[in-house]
């Protein structure tokens, strides 16, 4: 899951000013510079990385490190693109530039654009995250109270679940397990489940906002929900089944500082804290017993402002947003591998 569009500490938080011809083929040989990395993505071993402010997407080989392509120009119609998934052999990008944004699918092994996919602005704005589940990716339309579902290989709009019946209030981001979307509630502190089968809703679970507080991101292990409250400086364990807390993680063993982006990797979660110049550093925790794994600061990795977070095998791969860079790290040694330029 990608999201970086908005970045949200209150209910009635606005849009933060960091964040949302034909061109020729795309080539190793464009200049490749990360201008504000906002989100990255993951296919097979190439990482591709979405550019704020460069309205690019730089596709790199996490093995190497080398540039593979740069991906720009009129043709791809990106605009302050903020998230990015990987479905397949597909890649989905969202642009926020107003009225209406774009939906950017390309071809992850030739960079070659599949489809621009758009629609009315009181739907297609405001994009804030990017979900892929199998054959359908799924992307929160934040100030609409909308998701909007695509078919992976077509783009084609499938459904729009915008019904009241949902709850949503300011959806910003999305887990999935099977056939069931948990799409997270900025705006209600809640949670709307539902199956992206039938588009019935399950279940809608509402919190106090001593549990959940403007929750900005929310990632699934097993049968547990893991949601960030950057207010509270809180993460939340919430069972997937029944929607009660398993536990509220804020003692001071984890030292939160506005914890927001997610990255899930087995039992283990990964969790941004640090945001405008304030340290940074990543947080690793067993999600079974919520023990502190491991703690990678900025002062010895060198990052700042991680925008996103995911990993690929033993590394994890931080997007550092003010220093334009990407950072490798393997959480076995806890050594730096290499920064992406």
């Amino acid at each position: 899951m990608s999201t970086r569009t908005l970045r949200l500490f209150a209910a009635t938080t606005t849009l933060a000013a960091s964040l949302l011809g034909l061109a020729t083929a795309a080539s190793a040989a464009t200049p490749t510079t990360l201008n504000s990395p906002a989100a990255a993505a993951i296919y097979g071993n190439d990482l591709f990385v979405a550019n704020f402010y460069g309205n690019s997407v730089t596709e790199f080989n996490a093995s190497s490190g080398a540039v593979v392509r740069q991906l720009a120009g009129p043709a791809y119609k990106f605009s302050e693109p903020a998230n990015i998934a990987v479905v397949g052999t597909h890649v989905f990008v969202t642009s926020n530039s107003l009225p209406a944004a774009t939906i950017t699918e390309f071809n992850a092994a030739t960079g070659a654009v599949e489809n621009l996919i758009s629609g009315p602005a009181t739907i297609f704005s405001h994009l804030s995250s990017i979900t892929p589940d199998g054959s359908l990716v799924l992307v929160t339309s934040f100030y609409n109270n909308a998701v909007i579902e695509l078919d992976a290989t077509t783009g084609k709009v499938l459904h729009i679940l915008n019904s009241p019946r949902y709850g949503f209030a300011r959806p910003y981001s999305v887990a999935v397990s099977g056939k069931n979307a948990f799409v997270l509630n900025n705006g209600a502190n809640a949670i709307s489940e539902i199956n992206i089968t039938t588009g019935a809703l399950v279940h809608f679970w509402s919190y106090s906002s001593a549990r959940l507080n403007a929750p900005n991101e929310i990632a699934i292990s097993g049968n547990t929900l893991i949601v960030t409250s950057p207010i509270l400086n809180a993460v939340t364990e919430i069972s997937a089944t029944t929607g009660a807390v398993i536990r509220t993680l804020s003692s001071a063993t984890y030292a939160f500082d506005a914890p927001t982006h997610l990255a899930v990797s087995g039992q283990n979660v990964f969790v941004t804290n640090g945001l405008y110049g304030a340290p940074s550093y990543v947080s690793e925790i067993n999600i079974a017993p919520g023990v502190l794994v491991h703690t990678y600061r900025s002062s010895t990795y060198g990052f700042s402002d991680p925008a996103a977070v995911t990993t690929l095998g033993s590394l994890l791969i931080v997007v550092a947003e003010s220093t334009n860079q990407v950072q490798e790290i393997n959480t076995t040694s806890f050594g730096l591998v290499k920064t992406l330029r």
